[in-house]
């Protein structure tokens, strides 16, 4: 049977393991579903203020999704649509459809300017077309 002394270590084993526990409660090292959920909350009632400030504190914590990354940031989806709308004007440089949306892309971005280089190059390739009258 332990003695008196044996009892107190136990007990202050016991203390600190749980008050490591509950001190480091919280503090974990990979993102809280709670800071997750609030991020895409405030992302999805438009309070992008916050989810933005949210999103940046915990970024290096969130390994930073690019799905959540797209709600806080909506105009970076809409960035990397174009990058692969215009990536594919290589390979199909005479399709009058992706210079259409990417002429719809630069007017969600507020580039008036771009959007019209783009769809005066629709124009171009298809000038008959109703839809420029």
């Amino acid at each position: 049977m332990p003695g008196r002394w044996e009892w107190l270590a136990i007990g202050l084993v016991l203390v600190v393991l749980v008050s490591s526990v509950i001190g480091g409660y919280g503090k974990s090292p990979t993102l809280s579903g709670e800071t997750k959920q609030i991020i895409e909350l405030a992302a999805e009632k438009g309070d992008y203020q916050t989810a933005k400030e949210l999103f940046t504190n915990n970024q290096e914590v969130l390994g930073a999704t690019t799905e959540l990354e797209e709600k806080v940031y909506p105009e970076k989806a809409v960035e990397r649509k174009i990058g692969e709308l215009e990536n594919k004007l290589s390979e199909y440089p005479e399709n009058k459809e992706i210079y259409l949306m990417l002429a719809d892309l630069y007017t969600q971005i507020d580039n008036p300017e771009q959007a019209g280089v783009y769809e005066e190059k629709a124009r171009m390739l298809d000038p008959n077309n109703e839809m420029f009258r």
